[in-house]
């Protein structure tokens, strides 16, 4: 009977302190800041990633892409509220390309050489709008645990691709001997392709072409960080997010057999049509907020 009067008592002021000690803002409160987003970036596609004749994107093993954030939050009450940022973000997925495939005489198995022959950087406002949580560890500690979800709209404003093919020679099949025999570059409405003739001179031509990506992008986020409160009106922050795009990023699909989407479709062994592409981030964040009350 003890134990459970112990129970009752500790439950009912936990109850009891959760306003006081909930939240780093009060209701009604709105809090501004900036953000420094490095992260870890995937341009997932699974065809890319399982069938890997002409090329394959690496696994990233440092951070390949980086976005600054304005951001706004506002407390429903002192525990919960909404938030949203407008972010500039830039990234980029390497990919090694194939140069050349030589056949084992004697049992026939083939061997693939591969060089880091090409790479594609996207660029994007996000504008993510999402709900919060937040709770203090400890009483009157000053730190604090929030958690986030949500929506997220993307407008893709650049993007790059390069392409390199290789002329190559085989020693023993097994020594290559890498020269750049034709570089492809897209940009915006534009394919350039300079080409290198065994005399050395170069052909160079440029094409008019579609956007090759969808300008919006429909994704989710979630992510959880931890809060200092300092100087009474101020908090920094740092957390972790994971950022995926629901939409399909390559566009039209009638061009997405185009090099910069790593092949024709249908040939090669991979599949047509092509499998959807997703934006994919595990995001560091970093933040510096004001608690305007």
């Amino acid at each position: 009977m003890r134990t459970k009067k112990i129970w009752l008592l500790s439950a009912y002021l936990g109850i009891a302190l959760l306003p006081s000690i909930a939240s780093a803002q009060k209701a009604g409160d709105w809090v501004v800041g900036i953000g420094f987003q490095p992260f870890l970036y995937w341009k997932y596609n699974k065809s890319d990633l399982n069938n890997r004749p002409k090329s394959y994107p690496e696994s990233p093993n440092h951070f390949n892409g980086w976005a600054g954030a304005l951001t706004a939050t506002r407390s429903i009450s002192d525990w919960w509220g909404l938030g949203t940022e407008l972010a500039f973000s830039r990234q980029r997925q390497t990919y090694n390309t194939l140069v050349a495939t030589f056949t084992d005489l004697s049992s026939g198995a083939l061997t693939y050489y591969y060089a880091k022959g090409s790479f594609t950087r996207l660029d994007y406002l996000k504008l993510p709008v999402y709900a919060f949580v937040n709770f203090e560890l400890g009483y009157e500690s000053g730190f604090f645990l929030k958690v986030i979800a949500g929506p997220q709209v993307s407008l893709n404003t650049d993007y790059y691709s390069e392409y390199k093919q290789f002329e190559f020679e085989g020693v023993n099949r097994k020594v290559l001997t890498n020269e750049i025999t034709n570089t492809i570059v897209n940009t915006p409405f534009h394919l350039h392709q300079d080409f290198v003739n065994s005399d050395g001179s170069h052909n160079i031509h440029d094409y008019d072409t579609k956007y090759l990506y969808r300008r919006v992008e429909f994704g989710i986020l979630g992510g959880i960080s931890l809060q200092k409160r300092i100087f009474d009106s101020y908090t920094v922050s740092l957390g972790a997010r994971y950022e995926l795009g629901i939409t399909d990023i390559e566009n039209p699909k009638e061009d997405k057999g185009t090099i910069t989407f790593g092949g024709d479709t249908g040939s090669d062994g991979l599949p047509d049509p092509r499998p959807a592409t997703h934006n994919r981030r595990l995001v560091l964040d970093i933040g510096v907020s004001r608690i305007i009350k």
